[in-house]
């Protein structure tokens, strides 16, 4: 099944990338450094039983959980995404993948195949 978008949510769908492209262009083509000596001695300086309440070392943080709940995020409250439509995403998102890889799969098949005849057309031609 084929989903159609009018006219209309597609020109809303272009917006919202529109704006979460501008939002994020300026955060992801600049170099960012951290430095996090008076956190790590905060940390050092942290009773055992606290750190359990309140972890907030980098070195333990969960980076992959992270990311997903800032991808969410960014969902709701940049691109105002009702996050219902999360497990739509997610299969098409799967179906795009594998399709990608399909057409990948494909293309080197195709540049193979095109070196061998080409390469048997020379040899052929070579060895008269």
């Amino acid at each position: 099944m084929v989903s159609r978008m009018s006219g209309g949510s597609m020109l809303q769908f272009y917006h919202k990338v529109s704006r979460l492209a501008s939002i994020l262009f300026y955060f992801s083509t600049r170099e960012w450094r951290w430095a996090d000596a008076r956190a790590a001695a905060l940390w050092a300086r942290t009773a055992r039983a606290d750190r359990a309440v309140f972890p907030f070392r980098l070195a333990d943080m969960s980076w992959d959980y992270m990311a997903e709940t800032f991808i969410l995020g960014l969902r709701v409250y940049l691109v105002k995404d009702d996050l219902s439509t999360l497990p739509e995403a997610r299969k098409k998102w799967n179906r795009l993948f594998y399709l990608h890889q399909l057409v990948k799969l494909a293309t080197y098949s195709l540049v193979i195949y095109l070196v061998y005849i080409l390469v048997t057309s020379i040899y052929s031609f070579i060895m008269g």
